[in-house]
């Protein structure tokens, strides 16, 4: 330390990590091992989860990078500024237009809509014809959205990009393993399974 302070490097003493960070960083971990194991997240409770619990992590992360004082990286602003245009089309899809705007804009579902009319009810007019179903679509891309600035803001060094592909294989080598057992065995027991 005293050569380099003597060649006028200055020596900083290493910063800790703040807690929200790391529980963050931690979580992060935890969620990836996680996404695959009830049939890929790929039914509506697992779907929620992740919304929820990407959702705690991009929180935590941000308290934690105001704790450093720092901020989004700038190579990740572009990669977040270009969900924006996503999210905002997703979310115009459910929202009730006039009967006249949605039959010239989307004939198909203007049909649609006017032929599901409930008894006594009001069309939904708008541009999707499953709005619920768009607009569970929409939170899931908030949540991965959320994922996405959650690694980018408790990934930024050599370390701890490791500990996520280090991750991300024993997670897959787990799912090797246990794919094969139950394809050899027969059994054909998937987590979670109902």
């Amino acid at each position: 330390r005293a050569r380099k302070a003597a060649r006028g490097f200055s020596v900083a003493a290493p910063q800790r990590t703040p807690l929200a960070e790391r529980a963050a960083f931690y979580g992060l971990l935890a969620l990836l091992v996680w996404l695959p194991l009830p049939w890929g997240s790929h039914r509506p409770w697992a779907e929620h989860l992740f919304e929820l619990w990407a959702g705690v992590l991009l929180v935590l992360a941000c308290i934690g990078r105001a704790e450093a004082g720092g901020k989004l990286p700038q190579r990740y602003r572009w990669g977040a500024l270009l969900w924006l245009p996503w999210l905002a089309w997703v979310l115009f899809q459910t929202l009730t237009l006039p009967e006249a705007r949605l039959a010239a804009w989307s004939p198909a579902a203007a049909l649609v809509h006017g032929a599901a009319v409930p008894a006594g009810g009001q069309p939904l007019d708008t541009l999707s014809i499953m709005p619920g179903v768009t607009l569970d679509a929409w939170q899931l891309s908030l949540g991965y959205l959320a994922l996405y600035l959650s690694v980018a803001l408790t990934c930024r060094d050599r370390s701890r990009r490791r500990q996520v592909a280090i991750a991300l294989v024993l997670s897959g080598l787990f799912q090797a393993l246990y794919g094969s057992l139950m394809t050899l065995s027969g059994a054909e027991i998937g987590f979670f399974a109902r």
